[in-house]
């Protein structure tokens, strides 16, 4: 039998912090079902750890330098990836124009 919940989004407002609700509130424990990404023209990548800014690195992943490059999409398989206290995103400055995180 497959998990069910309710899917919600959140936007990165910042290069560095917590995901945050639509209300400004730290999301807390969650799974990671998707992220979306609009790059920009420099190579980076995106990191989400468990538990803040030194927390545990759960995933990342390597942008690569193409200012040609479309916005894209990764589904994570299963039940997303589980961050136990709270989810917490890092990407490089230039590497990213836009990432949202749907979560549940």
């Amino acid at each position: 039998m497959s998990m069910q919940t309710d899917i919600l989004a959140s936007r990165a407002r910042t290069d560095d912090g917590q995901l945050l609700d639509q209300a400004g509130n730290t999301i807390g424990r969650c799974r990671v079902r998707s992220i979306y990404i609009v790059p920009d023209s420099s190579a980076g990548s995106v990191v989400f750890r468990d538990g803040g800014a030194t927390g545990t690195i759960v995933f990342q992943y390597s942008i690569p330098s193409n200012p040609n490059m479309n916005s894209f999409s990764i589904q994570f398989p299963g039940d997303g990836i589980r961050c136990s206290t709270d989810a917490y995103v890092t990407f490089s400055v230039g590497s990213v124009t836009c990432l949202s995180v749907f979560y549940g």
